[in-house]
């Protein structure tokens, strides 16, 4: 497990467990932040520390209240995660095909994305999430609602999938769509509460 990992020395599970501690509150986003740039600063080649040094400088990004300074962060993130995708971690390929999926840090290529992800669709929370997004809206794929919903509920029962803003977000619109108005509302309102931009916009 991360906490094995980690008294083993392993970068990847160290991370992994202030993330972890984040989630629980056990320690501040300021706190996360800091340790993270100091110990994965270390290992500027290894894919995994790329991709937490890249979703620190996402989390500074939507902390920063100047545009040309929110748009640095978020170019230098993608930046992070372009380099960590090249050696094909799937974590590290699962983050960034979203943030070119969206044109976070970018200027977005949907097809390309969509490609990256296509192997860990139903395995992994982001590729998921593209897929089902992608069908729903039509953007790549044939729009098939129906079908979007379909597999958007198969995947929202399972707990690691479910963590995902972006099938969330898929998934209310497809709860408001039968007519569960209040409920799948309830699931927008949870996804705009992430940095998920496009379910805050959709809240709204």
């Amino acid at each position: 497990d991360a906490k094995r990992g980690a008294e083993r020395g392993y970068i990847g599970a160290e991370l992994l467990v202030l993330r972890h501690r984040l989630m629980k509150e056990e320690i501040s986003t300021d706190v996360y932040i800091r340790e993270v740039e100091a110990k994965a600063s270390k290992y500027p080649d290894e894919p995994v520390a790329l991709y937490y040094m890249g979703t620190v400088n996402y989390i500074r990004a939507f902390r920063a209240t100047e545009p040309r300074e929110q748009q640095q962060l978020l170019a230098e993130a993608f930046k992070r995660l372009a380099k960590a995708a090249e050696l094909g971690h799937p974590m590290v390929l699962d983050a960034y095909a979203w943030l070119l999926y969206f044109g976070v840090g970018t200027e977005p290529d949907q097809k390309k994305a969509l490609e990256l992800v296509r192997p860990y669709v139903a395995l992994l929370p982001g590729a998921s999430g593209l897929y089902v997004w992608d069908l729903y809206f039509g953007n790549v794929q044939p729009q098939n609602r129906s079908q979007a919903c379909q597999i958007a509920e198969k995947y929202f029962a399972r707990p690691e999938l479910r963590v995902n803003a972006t099938l969330r977000t898929v998934y209310g619109l497809c709860l408001m769509d039968a007519g569960k108005r209040v409920e799948g509302y309830a699931h927008l309102l949870k996804a705009s509460a992430t940095d998920f931009l496009a379910a805050r916009v959709l809240a709204q």
